[in-house]
């Protein structure tokens, strides 16, 4: 029996980090960049939801990620906390590659402390560095998919989306498309039709 890409309950998780994580600029750069069909974010400042789709090795998957971090503390101090995350997979085989990926993109396994003690021996970047301190440079979910947005454009990726992106078998709200695949884009022609 073939899985639907949002099944009802999904797989909820906590994506563990190390020391602080400031999780708004994180956010604030992902709904800037946001590519319609592909990722959105909702909900207000402090308690944003970041949705997306991922083409994954056995299927497809759509991923949620809360703003709010996770801990007795506030978010961006202490020693450590979690993103919660949902994930709804057609395979669950590629539950390992979903996590490994969000990983990446919310910059969870980098180390705080070192990066903070780095730049704060420059006498320009301490205060900033002191000022918010656990400060994350969002990766990627998919480092083709990176490439072709930083060539094209969020306008042009969206484009690029709705016409050469997979449709997924079960939409998700405005998650309708997986970005599309390299190979596609390679044989697009320059007039935008297949090649």
């Amino acid at each position: 029996a073939r899985h639907t890409a949002t099944p009802t309950a999904g797989v909820p998780l906590r994506l563990a980090h190390r020391g602080p994580y400031q999780p708004g600029p994180v956010f604030d750069l992902l709904q800037r960049e946001a590519v319609a069909g592909v990722e959105e974010v909702s909900g207000e400042s402090g308690r944003r939801v970041y949705r997306r789709t991922l083409r994954l090795p056995y299927g497809t998957g759509i991923v949620a990620v809360q703003e709010r971090t996770g801990r007795a503390g506030r978010p961006g101090t202490g020693t450590g906390g979690w993103l919660e995350a949902r994930l709804h997979l057609t395979d669950l085989r590629d539950l390992t590659t979903s996590v490994q990926r969000l990983r990446r993109l919310f910059d969870l396994d980098a180390d705080p402390y070192a990066v903070d003690e780095r730049l704060g021996a420059d006498p320009r970047l301490a205060p900033l560095v002191a000022a918010r301190p656990g400060l994350r440079s969002p990766g990627t979910a998919d480092p083709d998919e990176l490439a072709v947005r930083a060539l094209v454009g969020r306008a042009e990726a969206e484009r690029l989306v709705q016409r050469y992106g997979k449709v997924l078998d079960a939409p998700c709200g405005t998650l309708t498309h997986l970005f599309p695949e390299p190979a596609v884009l390679a044989e697009a022609a320059p007039d935008g039709t297949a090649g």
